[in-house]
């Protein structure tokens, strides 16, 4: 089977035939994978050039190109979007026989643009911004822990003896407009610990907090979030809360506060703030269950709403925003074409009062 320096003999593939038998299998498609795309209103998307097809003799990413005519991925929803697959085997059984090439879909999830405009803010990429006021938050933008994305996170250890909480604060005021939101973000961390989203006014009054999430390990992503509503234009203050036990730990990413219905209007428009100008998405909207409770007022508290995110990657993933499925005709783009669009945001910046800041 083998030669004297090691390397294998033609002979090593009779193991092959004991398997198969040394008749050659006539080839057929077994499954042609879907795809999936999450980004926001404003943000440019890219559509994958590959998808995995699956052979009854091996796996090969095959090209696709994807026909999105009709579709304006400018405003938030969720489409389906239609792809030819080029097969690169010759297909002799099964449905496909004798076909050159097969269908498959990508869905696509537009959420509300994301109100904090600086990304890297949004991200955690870094610490600036930012404070705390417990030191079992040892970073606001670690590389070294596990970030749901991007390349940074927020971190927490509590190595004392009592259960403690601990705040993160994002320092940069932003201005909304009366209407509907919600805040949330995504966190991991030890079986107890819990996370909690919170909305102030520029004064330090608690306008919303959310429900405390249970954690239960390590990168079993939560979702806490909240819901508000504003009366009359407000700069908002958000905070990332922590109750953490005795050796307690966990990290926090992605954070994302949107719009779900402007004052004068019954949704929000791609997430912008109330202005005279809104229009109403031309894709109609699903239900908001992330709302189930909204507050009223810059200084009332309010009940909030908390989901799961039980997933490994990403997607950011399963919060879309508003959005109901809207299958569209399409026309031809090359495998992985870029669609764009923009969108602007008023945001002001206020320093609040300020604790210590970790880098």
């Amino acid at each position: 089977m083998f030669y004297p320096d090691g390397t294998a003999t033609a002979g090593l593939k009779v193991w092959n035939y004991v398997k198969t038998g040394a008749k050659v299998t006539k080839i057929g498609v077994e499954d042609i994978e879907t795809a999936d795309v999450t980004s926001e209103a404003g943000k440019e998307i890219e559509l994958p050039k590959t998808v995995n097809v699956t052979y009854n003799t091996e796996k090969v990413e095959e090209n696709v190109v994807w026909n999105t005519e009709g579709i304006d991925f400018s405003k938030a929803g969720t489409y389906t979007v239609e792809g030819t697959v080029k097969f690169s085997r010759k297909i002799e059984r099964g449905a496909y026989k004798d076909k050159t090439s097969g269908t498959t879909k990508c869905t696509v999830v537009i959420k509300q643009k994301n109100l904090i405009t600086d990304a890297d803010d949004a991200g955690l990429e870094k610490a600036d911004n930012f404070t705390v006021n417990n030191k079992i938050v040892d970073s606001v933008s670690s590389t070294k822990d596990d970030k749901k994305s991007g390349e940074a996170c927020a971190h927490w250890y509590n190595g004392g003896e009592d259960k403690t909480e601990a705040a993160i604060t994002y320092n940069k005021a932003i201005t909304l407009a009366s209407g509907e939101y919600i805040f949330e973000y995504v966190g991991q961390g030890a079986d107890g610990d819990e996370l909690y989203a919170e909305v102030m006014d520029s004064e330090g009054n608690i306008i919303a907090k959310g429900d405390n999430v249970t954690l239960t390990g390590w990168k079993n992503w939560k979702t806490p979030s909240v819901s508000f509503k504003l009366e009359k234009e407000t700069k908002v203050t958000l905070v990332v809360g922590i109750v953490s036990a005795k050796g307690g730990w966990g990290t926090v990413d992605d954070l994302y506060l949107y719009q779900t219905k402007s004052a004068d209007k019954s949704d929000a428009d791609n997430g912008n703030t109330g202005d005279d100008e809104n229009k109403k998405p031309d894709t109609p909207s699903t239900d908001d269950n992330n709302k189930d409770n909204t507050g009223s007022g810059d200084t009332n508290k309010d009940d909030s709403t908390s989901k799961d995110d039980n997933t490994t990657n990403g997607d950011r993933d399963s919060n879309t925003g508003n959005g109901d499925t809207a299958t569209q005709p399409a026309k031809t783009l090359t495998p992985g074409a870029v669609v764009s669009s923009t969108s602007d945001t008023k945001t002001t910046v206020k320093d609040t009062k300020e604790s210590f800041r970790i880098q």
